[in-house]
């Protein structure tokens, strides 16, 4: 399980997140579907596996769970669209708003330390008509990437409202960047694969370089179209806390690590993707800047092109 709740505080918590803790008690969570208790696992710098959560020997989920019965959608979801005349079937991420932050107790209630603060989950006011009571605010755009990567036929059907990002469903607000001639996109929620191979990535200058397997291609003789001058991603870490700055170089460790453990190495399909909500530099159209750490998320998976379909 990727997310679970605080069972003192009642806030849904993303595994990973919790290497931004100063410290963790990793029994001090609840299933986020029920409330069962469960273990976060893998949440040290020095563990090479992405953090997740998990349940306790012999531990069953209660009946009812949100968690299980989700499961079946998400089989699902690669394959066809799950939405019905009743809008989607479970909560989906409609709504990505500014981060705050709060003052908590760590695990020994000895200190007080600075978190992320998950915002409500039932924002009434955005509720479509097709998707009523299912759509909810979130603070990072992980869950909203999950949710695009994991129904790519619904799409089109989910509404989604991104401050100063162009677009009103999930189909529009997703760029994935390619060269185009005249170069110039509009401020997206951005994607692109990575290159996972022998490549070193660290802080250099408060910021974190990060080439992208697309830019300008050059057409050769044969008639062929190759990479001349990739994409750049420039991520600004100067406003960041340290422990943010190494989450991202941890995200892309996992990535590496991933794809390393992939047992088909020749499924081209499985890649390291990059999304990121940033702009196109003014002077140089193959660099793009991003300096949100909630607007930033990287991952290993299958990201399916669905085209939208006619109305």
């Amino acid at each position: 399980m990727e997310k679970a709740r605080n069972k003192k505080t009642g806030e849904e918590v993303y595994a990973e997140d919790l290497l931004l803790y100063e410290s963790v008690d990793k029994e001090d969570f609840i299933c986020a579907g029920c409330n069962i208790r469960v273990c976060a696992a893998s949440y040290r710098k020095s563990n090479k596996k992405r953090p997740y959560f998990k349940t306790f020997p012999n531990v069953k989920h209660e009946k009812g769970c949100s968690l299980v019965s989700e499961e079946y959608y998400y089989s699902l979801g690669n394959k066809e669209s799950i939405s019905t005349d009743f809008g989607f079937p479970f909560p989906y991420p409609s709504k990505l708003i500014n981060k705050h932050k709060k003052s908590v107790r760590s695990d020994d209630d000895s200190k007080s330390i600075v978190t992320e603060d998950v915002f409500d989950c039932s924002d009434k006011k955005n509720i479509s008509s097709n998707c009523q009571y299912h759509n909810r605010t979130v603070y990072s755009i992980k869950p909203i990437v999950r949710c695009y990567i994991d129904f790519p036929y619904d799409r089109h059907l989910l509404p989604l409202n991104i401050e100063g990002v162009a677009g009103s469903s999930y189909y529009n607000i997703f760029q994935k960047l390619y060269w185009k001639e005249d170069g110039f996109f509009y401020k997206k929620l951005f994607y692109a694969p990575f290159d996972l191979r022998n490549r070193n990535f660290y802080i250099e200058n408060n910021v974190i370089k990060i080439p992208l397997f697309e830019g300008f291609r050059k057409k050769e003789s044969n008639g062929r179209w190759v990479l001349e001058r990739p994409f750049t991603l420039l991520i600004d870490v100067s406003s960041w806390s340290e422990k943010e700055s190494e989450n991202i170089l941890n995200q892309i460790r996992w990535t590496k690590n991933e794809y390393s453990l992939k047992i088909d190495k020749n499924r081209s399909d499985l890649k390291g993707w990059v999304f990121f909500i940033g702009v196109q530099d003014d002077d140089d159209k193959c660099v793009f800047h991003a300096n949100n750490y909630n607007g930033i998320y990287i991952t290993f998976d299958e990201v399916v092109y669905v085209k939208k379909p006619d109305v």
